[in-house]
């Protein structure tokens, strides 16, 4: 009988700490608060023609402890009627460690295969929560783009069918002003001034324009991005304003520019697209840095330009000073 209560006593016992136990542990728990983290998609434009690009991010943000927050392997994007073009990617990180908010972004420039609908679908991730202990999987939705009838090319040129007439005519009377001003256009050589260097009047608009203490920096880099790519345009005479950011260093690539230079102008254009499409100001210190990119080039080629300019000037010179043989 003694056996039988001391039995039931110490089974009573046994039960009673184990629910302290985990009512201790699930007080543990609840002291330490989840993270939340925002995983979202989304396709700018919602439409797009067959011969333009769109692009396509996918961004993951989160706030708090950003201590706390282990991101592992983002899935690849699988894409249905759409060939990637380019890719590019960014962190960043507002306020202090321990009460901030991280950003991580990935950009894929993507372009139409066939007219109809285009789909990106869902693409998955997984995250761990230091804190807790505890590893969370997340997916974004399925996207789809409509693929539309492509658009005339703003750079294509139509010829006008009557002016075809109006060829003889006009060929004749060049003739006729090509020998009246035969006279005069060898005096007109002779004293004609030597054109200034295309990079001088970008570098007075650059300095003209780009405010580097503005406020509003996400417009003053895509005013730089697109100054930059009117020079390069007008420079080597490839289409820089309309390619993308791996078709032009894939243009720029054979001109004989220095690998690091490439590197450093792939940054610039690459930082511009992320800026551009994610909505997000640029970094006084991105803006700065791609200002001294872009002086720094027009620059040197503006001197090795005056130094090619003094050499061509000086030739004749040497000329009339050598005796007839």
């Amino acid at each position: 009988m003694v056996q039988s209560i001391l039995r039931l006593f110490c089974l009573s016992a046994l039960s009673v700490a184990s629910l302290v136990f985990g009512q201790l542990q699930t007080a543990t728990d609840s002291a330490v608060p989840e993270m939340e983290v925002v995983l979202s998609a989304f396709a700018e434009p919602s439409s797009v023609p067959l011969n333009r690009t769109l692009a396509y991010t996918i961004q993951i943000a989160w706030q708090g402890d950003l201590s706390r927050v282990e991101i592992g392997e983002v899935e690849e994007p699988v894409f249905a009627n759409f060939e990637v073009e380019g890719t590019a990617s960014a962190n960043r990180t507002f306020g202090a460690a321990a009460g901030g908010r991280s950003e991580k972004e990935i950009l894929y420039h993507l372009r139409p295969k066939t007219l109809g609908m285009a789909y990106v679908e869902p693409v998955g991730i997984t995250w761990k929560d230091t804190g807790t202990g505890r590893t969370h999987q997340m997916k974004t939705r399925r996207i789809g783009v409509e693929v539309t009838d492509p658009v005339p090319d703003p750079e294509a040129r139509r010829f006008p069918l009557p002016l075809l007439f109006l060829i003889p005519v006009l060929a004749g009377a060049g003739a006729v002003l090509f020998f009246l001003m035969q006279g005069r256009r060898k005096k007109q050589v002779l004293q004609q001034e030597v054109k200034p260097p295309l990079e001088e009047s970008f570098l007075a608009e650059l300095r003209g324009t780009v405010d580097l203490k503005t406020d509003k920096r996400r417009e003053a880099f895509a005013l730089l991005s697109r100054l930059f790519r009117k020079y390069l345009s007008q420079k080597f005479k490839i289409p820089a304003l309309e390619a993308t950011t791996s078709q032009l260093m894939g243009l720029l690539g054979p001109l004989g520019i220095e690998e690091k230079l490439l590197g450093k102008m792939e940054t610039l254009f690459s930082t511009a697209d992320v800026v551009k499409f994610s909505g997000q100001e640029a970094s006084r210190a991105d803006l700065e840095s791609a200002y001294t990119v872009v002086e720094s080039f027009l620059e040197e080629r503006l001197s090795a330009a005056k130094k090619e300019t003094e050499a061509q000037a000086a030739e004749p010179s040497k000329q009339k000073k050598s005796p007839r043989s």
